[in-house]
């Protein structure tokens, strides 16, 4: 249900405008986890736990906000080489990066970042016909390393899957209301 809920999504506004989407949504990351590596040191954790709890809800959004844009870059392009009987994508890691320094951290993200963008705009670049298996395994190549860093950055942040998975299903919701009202 949320895959058709995805692919409504992107086939709606297109890939192009959700790749641009997807980069405010990673700088929207950066700035809530810099701002909370930002407060954190001035912070008393017992005084100062509902705003740490209100940093810590503001990256679970960005992460949640970033999974659902990666997501529908994956079903878009499975979708169309579908008739060649790749199997069907599936991440699955318990292993994350240990991350010492965040902020250098997400300074390496954003070659992953880049290197993910890429692949997309030269997958948009070719005829939809003729985008074939080896094609949708590089973007899958570099949708892995992002995905990685993602759940790596959940992880360091000691954020629950659940909570992302709630926070994805309620974005999935706004973007279709959107929709469904013609705005955006």
């Amino acid at each position: 249900m949320l895959e058709e809920k995805l692919l409504k999504i992107i086939n709606h506004y297109g890939v192009m405008p959700q790749l641009r989407y997807f980069q405010s949504e990673i700088f929207e990351l950066d700035e809530a986890i810099v701002k909370y590596e930002n407060e954190i040191q001035y912070c008393d954790p017992e005084a100062d736990e509902e705003f740490i709890v209100m940093l810590k809800k503001h990256i679970a959004e960005e992460i949640a906000d970033c999974f659902v844009m990666l997501e529908q870059f994956v079903l878009y392009y499975y979708k169309i080489i579908d008739d060649l009987n790749v199997e069907p994508y599936y991440f699955k890691t318990d292993n994350y990066e240990n991350i010492n320094d965040v902020l250098k951290y997400l300074k390496d993200f954003q070659q992953n970042i880049f290197d993910f963008n890429c692949e997309l705009v030269i997958l948009e670049d070719r005829e939809q016909d003729y985008i074939i298996n080896y094609q949708y395994e590089n973007m899958i190549s570099k949708f892995n390393a992002v995905i990685y860093k993602l759940l790596s950055i959940k992880h360091y942040n000691q954020i629950d899957k659940k909570d992302i998975l709630r926070r994805m299903n309620d974005k999935v919701e706004r973007q279709l209301d959107r929709i469904a009202n013609k705005t955006k």
